[in-house]
């Protein structure tokens, strides 16, 4: 898969379309949110881990995706053929308190910007082999 063909996954999100965005990963692929501690294994944890976005985020969308090679990271993953690191902005209204920022970052209902961070490995197929996902929660702050 292109970086430009990982980033036309990234549009899935925003359209809705969470059955072909979970597609695009093999099936016991492994996606790890950092911030929350959990780590979804196969595809349907995983298409729960997309649904809280949508739940914590109202009216979610991502923009602003760049995706870049970083193939120094190759190997850390069993089985990885590519990595890509993947810069975007999450944007919605916060009205659930994203797991794991309990006291941290509770919900407020305003409209927020959250920048991601986020590596994805790819197999010799071009599927997702595994994702780990990091946000920076400082804009969810009150």
């Amino acid at each position: 898969m292109s970086p430009t063909k990982l980033q036309t996954v990234y549009d899935l999100f925003n359209e809705g379309k969470l059955d072909k965005l979970v597609a695009a990963f093999v099936p016991d692929a492994t996606y790890k949110q950092h911030n929350s501690e959990r780590t979804a294994f196969g595809r349907e944890q995983i298409a729960g881990m997309f649904t809280v976005w949508r739940d914590c985020f109202a009216g979610a969308h991502i923009s602003r995706v760049v995706v870049r090679p970083a193939e120094e990271l190759v190997g850390q993953v069993r089985g990885a053929a590519k990595c890509y690191e993947v810069i975007f902005v999450g944007e919605g209204r916060y009205v659930q308190t994203f797991p794991g920022l309990e006291g941290r970052a509770p919900a407020t209902g305003k409209q927020v910007i959250v920048p991601f961070h986020e590596l994805v490995w790819l197999g010799s197929s071009g599927e997702i082999i595994r994702a780990e996902n990091t946000l920076d929660h400082t804009p969810l702050i009150g």
